[in-house]
């Protein structure tokens, strides 16, 4: 028979969001595969979307952090998706469809704990939807076998009331559809475990379901060992079907079927028809037939006369009397079954059943269900336990059993004995396989076997399963039962799960097995125990999958709560909240983790503030009381300063503080006097955001007729309004450079330090990153992001247009694009290339976005526009970019303040983009100059870069920091190393082992020896930084192979670096809105105090006063940033003096130095002046050149007035000016409660905060400044550039050099003038409108603290000002 398999994988992935790369790993051996609890919500799509390239995907999508199921077949597949089903809480996804030519009915569940419908609901569907085979996969969430099925370490087991209804909903399901449990059908006897807790395994709660009569189909079924530690918790399960092809029925063979089934209803009525005189036969009742029928599954298996089931479900009601008929004439005998109703048995098939034989072998398979119950004597306390299993299914010794069991105890139905003998009396053979009554025999066999082994003893109890029998004894009778096997070692073997707590080592098991009999004692006596279910009992919580519980703070009503995990949404800002009243349905909806929207009554969404997670209920309530107990102590603490008195009301029962009447209390922000000292940055501007959320609220809903009142009123929702969007958009950044030769592992390094292996090309094998990349966090979703900006179609054909004028780089890039010898054509030829087209169209669209949610997928179709390949030309789009940012997802705590800039390494061939390249190196705060540590101090090239951006970093820049990186540092050669490290032939006496010892003594060697350097440099420019040395292994960070601990390779220590930075950025971001929220409450705070006619005069002489004191403010200020002109003035002076004497024998010497290559100075003038030879360290740059006097004049007064770090305090700065600058004068006290007192606070607030942005923005406005030297000498050279350039031909070098000199001797003298009336332009410009900033911003500032009227009234905030006054405090702590 021609077969082959499809495997199946069924999977709880408790959320796929979370290390989303290893769980898909684990699904790469499956064709199909199950998920559950997916936690795909609104804004998750993309988590499951990105698969859709390899699968084809149905899912449900319901929550982010609960529930949800899903299917996805490969589409390698022959496979046509029929139709989906899918539950409105993500319960199940049911597909039907087709997979190599077979039907199937597919279906992923997840069982929730508190679900007792929806198995209910897919039976019923099932009985009468079902197309093919029937394949269900999930996690049911209870174990169908507590002595095998569960795992029991320590700890009496407690009776469990939420596994009782589950267990009996999956007995039912199972039993309604005959389904079998495939794991455990394939395993009789083994244990093995499905949910683990802490990498403990706890119980088998997944499982594959197929019907029994195809049970023959199944190939194997295991359950999967992860490969990866961190999905230790929940082990995926996997099936193989053995495909068969078969015939599948046609719509036109209906009447055949119909003529099929009449002519078996004359034969049957001509075999029974002389016996219908006498009496009638026990009856079979309609309902026993349509639900016998309806169990019956649609599957493609071939029946012995050709009638399929699905006829006899679409025509039942023809049915029902032919199998009365049929079911009367097998218990008188006048049918033979063995003639009619079995195929022919072939050594390579299973048995197959026609269909109405199957009715007649259900209906009494369900009626001898009733001899399967648990049967027990006396009690038992210390018990051991034992498992029966069949070793070999004899029919006669089955039938023996059912008929003394019957004779014995239930004679009313004994009438069925006869019908189920003569069945298999007739059967040539005697397994059966796919036979309803097969099971139930087997079992009744176990039991009657467990019976007599117990025949003799006092105590005992004996539990039945369908594939085993358990039996519980006292342990002193133990050898006795062991004794009695081996007289009927032929019919089953006996294992021995426990020997009872008398013998040594099992006293910790001993308590859970007695547990477990007290339990299974009590369901014996239960009339609806079914099926040998041995539940449990009582309101204990469940031991279930990974029992998470949250404490969170509940923003509405500041009460600090537990609640279970799966309640919070994806961000943990918000939590569904059940609608319960009472405390014990709280509680209990808490300890079970209901899912939300339990119930009849929908659940809220309440805003909360999360604090952690705990594995159970009493870590996390044990974290809650710890929590209000430290907020009981800084509130009394704030009370005694205050004066206040302490407001501290115990969480309420239900989680949520009511009133009287039992609406939820929402506390005034005049309750938040707290103690800020018991609150991150992030919870402080929380609270600073919803006491301003609630000032707004509170403004809305005030009404006025007075005009005026109602424009300070929009004045006011106007600022809260800015101070949303200030906190939405625009977030501050700070840039850190990463510069080094190609090849020294920069993009690797990268790649470690944001923990995404694979993220940036590393580069071995002649591949490197060869574009501006910069890296920065994705902060909208959860994808991988790259943002491509493509050079123009006219800048490419202007780079290749002609093949005489083309530089090595030129011809580096085409190879790259077109392929190997692509270089050797013209513009014209290439562009009958086939890929020219191609690249026109890619150019198009100026910018090109690539978004993936695997960081693999995203490397595959982004590494081409970054990447070069020497050792693979063509395909490679990294010529035509300009640059490439890179947005990552979940690195919020590395990257929210952070632009990681990538620079392409110093030989490297795109580094022509000269305007781009020079902005991003003036943007960087901080530089990493990268170098290998064999060469840390040897190499030359990162002195090089250093010298070359020196200008662009310091005054021309924002650097403050220099941190040198060494890295590989796991490669070492140890024997090489002892040599040249201790030529004495010392060894290293290191406590660890060698190869650690050799690092450690490298390492420390290169930091020193780097510092060393540093400070010796002879440029002043250096020493104006702070720099550090790290010593880091990017191979070492992710192969835990090479035995380096983290903390050696030095990663985690710059992922500090990045998190400091962060929280500094964040804590100003912090700062700057704390005081311009207190700022406007100052503001409403004023005009809720009345005011008289004396106050009124008052307040005009205030006003006055504030508006000279601005005027006086301003004029210092001018005066000293007109000093400032005056020094910046003569030292460019002396500069231009020195430029116009000196500039041209400075020149010479940089021209000379391309002088080799032609080709070399005609890119430098086609460049305008500037050029990066691929064979040089630094870039030739003569504009740099021509300024070089002017610098040397300039800098040292430069750097005074306008330092990089605001912080230092040169006497001169920019930044220190502005912070003397105040409007508020000196000694000027009013009362706390005073009008005046709030309007000086609010002034006081305002110039703050225009201070604060003038401060930064001077940062900025330097740079523009300084870069106006050379801008001015480049634009004023252009046009002798460009002239220079245009010299060919024979001895077109010697007329190019002559052309630059003679342009600079003919500009010098304009040139250099206009370079410095440029300069103090911008620098004019800078302190002109910090002055006009200042008076605009301050001059409105009083005008509306003074313009209000005295009859305006808003509301009293003096509550909420104390608070942010105490937050203010402890930021200027941090």
């Amino acid at each position: 028979m021609d077969s082959y398999t499809i495997n199946f994988i069924t999977w709880n992935a408790n959320g796929l969001k979370q290390n989303k790369y290893q769980k898909f790993q684990e699904l790469q051996c499956a064709d199909v595969v199950f998920l559950q609890e997916t936690h795909i919500g609104a804004g998750d799509e993309h988590v499951i979307e990105g698969l859709k390239k390899r699968w084809n995907v149905f899912y449900t999508k319901y929550n982010s952090s609960s529930s949800g199921t899903a299917i996805l077949v490969r589409k390698s597949l022959d496979f046509k998706c029929l139709s989906v089903e899918k539950g409105n809480c993500g319960e199940y996804v049911l597909l039907k469809c087709e997979l190599e030519g077979c039907l199937y009915t597919l279906v992923s569940v997840y069982n929730h704990q508190t679900d007792t419908k929806t198995l209910d609901n897919l039976s019923r569907y099932l009985q009468s939807m079902t197309t093919g085979l029937l394949v269900i996969g999930g996690d049911f969430n209870t174990f169908l076998n507590p002595f095998i099925d569960k795992k029991w370490s320590t700890g009496k087991m407690t009776k469990n009331r939420m596994h009782n209804k589950l267990l009996l909903c999956v007995e039912n399901f199972m039993k309604s559809l005959q389904l079998a449990d495939v794991w455990r059908r394939m395993n009789p006897v083994k244990q093995d475990f499905t949910f683990y807790i802490r990498d403990r395994p706890v119980s088998r709660l997944d499982y594959f379901f197929i019907p029994d009569e195809c049970m023959w189909r199944v190939g194997s079924c295991e359950i999967m060992n992860s490969r990866f530690g961190e999905l230790k918790d929940r082990q995926p399960v996997s099936l193989e079907i053995n495909y068969v092809s078969t015939v599948p029925l046609l719509i036109d063979q209906t009447q055949s079927l119909f003529k099929l089934f009449h002519c078996k209803k004359i034969l049957l009525t001509d075999e029974t028809s002389s016996s219908q005189s006498e009496e009638s036969s026990p009856a079979v009742s309609e309902v026993d037939i349509v639900s016998a029928v309806q169990s019956l599954q649609v599957s493609d298996t071939v029946r012995p006369d050709d009638i399929p089931v699905s006829f006899y479900k679409d025509n039942i009601r023809d049915v029902i009397p032919y199998i009365k008929m049929l079911y009367d004439g097998i218990h008188r005998g006048e049918v033979n079954c063995s003639e009619l109703y079995f195929q022919d048995p072939q050594d390579d098939i299973p048995h197959f059943f026609n269909a109405d034989y199957l009715i007649i072998a259900t209906i009494l398979a369900r009626r001898l269900d009733d001899f399967l119950n648990p049967q027990s004597k006396g009690m038992i306390k210390d018990s051991a336990i034992v498992m029966i299993t069949p070793k070999t299914v004899c029919t006669e010794a089955m039938l023996c059993c059912l008929k003394d069991e019957i004779e014995d105890s239930h004679s009313v139905l004994y009438q069925d004995f006869p019908l189920v003998e003569k069945i298999f009396r007739d059967s040539k053979f005697k397994k059966c396989q796919g036979c309803p009554l097969k099971p139930v025999l087997t079992a009744l066999k176990l039991k009657s076997c467990a019976l007599k082994l117990c025949k003799n003893l006092e105590n005992y109890a004996v539990h039945v399963f369908k594939t085993n029998v358990i039996i519980c004894v006292p342990s002193e009778d133990l050898d006795e039962i062991l004794a009695m096997e081996s007289s009927n070692n032929e019919e089953y073997d006996i294992m021995t799960l426990y020997r009872g707590q008398s013998v040594e080592g099992n006293e910790s098991a001993s308590e859970d097995y007695d547990g477990l009999l007290e339990d299974t004692e009590d369901n014996s006596q239960c009339e609806d125990s079914d099926n040998g279910s041995n539940e449990h009992e009582g309101k204990s919580k469940s031991i279930e999958r990974t029992t998470m519980y949250a404490v969170v703070t509940l923003e509405e009503s500041e009460e600090v709560m537990v609640t279970a995990s799966n309640w919070l949404t994806a961000d943990k800002k918000q939590c569904y909240w059940p609608p319960y009243k009472s405390s014990e349905k709280f509680m209990e909806a808490v300890q079970y983790r209901f899912a939300p929207q339990t119930g009849e009554k929908s659940w809220e969404k309440l805003a909360v503030l999360f604090h952690g997670e705990y594995g159970t209920y009493e870590e996390a309530n044990k974290k809650r009381k710890e929590m209000n107990e430290q907020t009981e102590q800084a509130a009394t603490a704030v009370n005694q300063v205050t004066g206040t008195c302490p407001q501290s009301p115990g969480p309420s029962q239900s989680g949520i503080s009511q009133n009287a009447s039992g609406t939820k209390r929402k506390r005034e922000s005049r309750d938040l006097l707290i103690s800020a000292k018991s609150y991150s940055d992030i919870e402080i501007l929380n609270i600073a955001k919803k006491i301003m959320n609630e000032v707004d609220d509170r403004l809305r809903n005030i009404t006025s007729t007075d005009q005026k009142t109602n424009e300070i009123k929009n004045t006011i929702l106007d600022s809260i309004a800015k101070m949303k969007e200030m906190d939405k958009d625009k977030r501050r950044k700070e840039t850190i450079g990463v510069f080094g030769k190609t090849g020294e592992g920069k993009s690797s390094l990268l790649n470690a330090v944001l923990g995404l292996e694979g993220l940036l090309p590393s580069g071995s094998l002649g591949a490197c990153t060869a574009v501006i990349t910069q890296v920065e966090a994705n902060l909208e979703d959860s994808k991988y992001i790259a943002e491509i900006e493509l050079i123009s179609k006219e800048e490419w054909e202007n780079e290749i247009a002609s093949t005489d004028e083309r530089t090595d780089t030129d011809n580096e890039r085409i190879i790259a694009v077109y392929g190997a010898d692509a270089d050797k054509k013209s513009l014209e030829e290439l562009k009958k290339d086939a890929k020219y087209a191609e690249i026109d169209q890619f150019l198009s669209i100026g910018k090109k976005t690539i978004s993936h949610s695997e960081v693999l997928d995203f490397d595959l179709d982004v590494k081409c526009h970054i990447q070069q390949s020497e050792y693979s030309p063509g395909g490679w789009y990294w010529p035509l970019v300009k640059s490439v940012t890179i947005k990552i997802p979940d690195r919020q705590e590395l990257l929210e303040h952070i632009v990681l800039f990538d620079i392409p390494g110093t030989g490297d061939c795109n580094k022509i983009r000269n305007d781009l390249w020079k902005s991003k190196v003036r943007e960087c705060s901080s530089v990493w100059i990268v170098n290998g540590i064999s060469r840390a101090i040897s190499s030359i090239e990162p002195w090089s870069i250093m010298e070359h951006c020196m200008q662009d970093l310091g005054p021309g820049g924002q650097c403050k920091t220099i941190n040198f990186i060494c890295t590989r540092t796991d490669d070492i050669n140890i024997k090489e190393y002892q040599r040249s490290a201790l030529p004495s032939g010392d060894q290293f006496t290191s406590g660890k082992n060698l190869k650690t010892a050799c690092i450690h003594h490298r390492n420390k060697t290169a930091k020193d020896s780097v510092k060393n350097k540093f400070e010796t440099m002879k440029s002043k420019d250096f020493r104006r930084f702070t720099a550090d040395v790290f010593t880091v292994s990017s191979k070492a960070y992710f192969d835990a192979d090479l035995q380096m601990d983290q903390n050696e390779t030095e990663i985690p220590k710059l992922q500090d670096l990045l998190k400091n930075t962060n929280k500094s950025i964040r804590r100003e971001l912090i700062r700057d809105y704390v005081n311009q929220a207190k700022g406007v409450l100052f503001f409403i705070q004023s005009i809720k105090l009345d005011t008289n006619e004396g106050m009124a005069k008052l307040k005009a002489t205030v006003c006055k006063d504030y508006y000279e004191s601005l005027e006086k403010a301003l004029k210092e200020l001018n005066s000293r940033f007109d000093s400032h002109y005056k020094i910046i003035e003569q030292c460019f002076s002396k500069g231009v003096e020195k430029s116009v004497e000196q500039c041209v024998s400075t020149t010479k010497p940089v021209i000379a130095s391309v002088k080799p290559s032609d080709k070399t100075l005609q890119a430098l003038c086609k460049n305008k002046g500037y050029y990066w030879p691929k064979s040089k360290d630094a870039a030739v740059d003569l504009n740099k050149c021509l300024a070089k006097h002017i610098y040397d004049n300039i800098d040292e007064e430069f750097n005074l007035i306008f330092p990089v770090d605001s912080k230092i305090k040169t006497g001169k700065s920019v930044q220190e000016q502005i912070d003397k600058f105040s409007i508020i004068q000196n000694g000027t006290v009013y009362p706390p409660s005073s009008m005046l007192y709030h309007i000086q606070n609010f002034m006081k607030t305002e110039e703050t905060k225009v201070k604060t942005f003038l401060k930064r923005d001077v940062v900025h406005r330097k740079k523009k400044i300084y870069s106006s030297i050379q801008t001015t000498i480049q634009d004023q050279m252009t046009a002798g550039y460009k002239k220079a350039a245009e010299k060919k031909g024979v001895g077109a070098m010697g007329r190019r050099e002559t052309t630059i000199i003679e342009t600079i001797e003919l500009l010098k003298d304009s040139m250099f003038k206009d370079t410095k009336i440029q300069f103090l332009k911008e620098f004019k410009s800078v302190t002109s409108d910090i002055c006009e900033r200042l008076k605009s911003e301050l001059s409105r500032s009083v005008e509306r603290s003074f313009s209000q009227s005295s009859k305006a009234s808003l509301m009293d905030v003096s509550k909420e000002i104390e608070t942010l006054e105490t937050l203010s405090e402890h930021i200027a702590e941090i």
